[in-house]
């Protein structure tokens, strides 16, 4: 089960990420607001984003899937990352997007969130991909909203309780 990167939107490139990334992705993993409502402790130095964005090279070497940096077409810009991934032991797909703070509000989660669902049914064949997120995270509550995701429960993950929301494949027309 792979994803053929790079996937192309209207405004965005999403590629694998690369260790260059850290630099600029340290700007969101070492930010405390953009990564308030997720597990873990943030990234202190870029080496220490560095290594998690090895961790996930190495998880799309090894699984198809992982998170990939994203990339606005206008400028060149890393503006944050994204990607699908297993979901524990059950065989389900998550889809998850962030976005580093100085580009909120330009709907680039939503793009590609949204076209990563996409990619999903079509590449993955999956019938279902779920997203989650903190119960106080509103925002990313209404994103999923936005792109025709819906609340379908809560569930525990990593010791804390997530809202989840679910894309279901579209029947054939």
């Amino acid at each position: 089960m792979s994803v053929r990167l790079p996937i192309e939107t209207e405004r965005l490139i999403i590629r694998p990420l690369e260790l260059d990334d850290a630099v600029a992705l340290h700007d969101l993993y070492g930010d405390p607001e953009a990564m308030q409502h997720l597990v873990g402790d943030i990234a202190k130095t870029v080496d220490q984003s560095r290594e998690w964005i090895a961790a996930k090279i190495d998880l799309h070497s090894r699984t198809g899937l992982s998170m990939w940096a994203v990339i606005a077409k206008a400028t060149g810009d890393v503006v944050g990352d994204a990607g699908l991934q297993r979901l524990g032991d059950a065989g389900l797909i998550e889809v998850a997007a962030r976005m580093r703070r100085r580009f909120w509000g330009n709907g680039y989660g939503r793009e590609a969130a949204e076209a990563l669902i996409r990619i999903g049914f079509e590449q993955l064949g999956v019938e279902r991909i779920v997203g989650l997120t903190a119960p106080e995270n509103v925002a990313a509550q209404r994103a999923m909203g936005d792109i025709g995701m819906r609340p379908v429960g809560l569930q525990r993950h990593w010791e804390r309780t997530w809202v989840v929301y679910e894309a279901l494949r579209p029947l054939p027309s």
